[in-house]
């Protein structure tokens, strides 16, 4: 029955696509109380993971640094 449904109006993008998104929402699971996220934007008091090169201290370490001479 669904073999006919599908070879009539060709549901099979839309099953893809369907199922791809689904697969994306059941495994993003829950962030639990003090647990960090990747994108230090959504952490209390936007902390950062130990060890990350944030885009200041690349910058401050490019600016500062001996390599570049005008």
């Amino acid at each position: 029955m669904l073999a006919l449904i599908d070879h009539k109006w060709d549901l099979r993008p839309l099953y893809i696509l369907g199922t791809g998104f689904c697969i994306i929402f059941l495994n993003l699971g829950w962030q639990q109380p003090g647990d960090l996220s990747a994108y230090s934007i959504f952490n209390e008091g936007f902390k950062e993971f130990p060890k990350t090169l944030p885009a200041d201290c690349l910058d401050r370490d490019i600016r500062t640094s001996q390599f570049w001479s005008p």
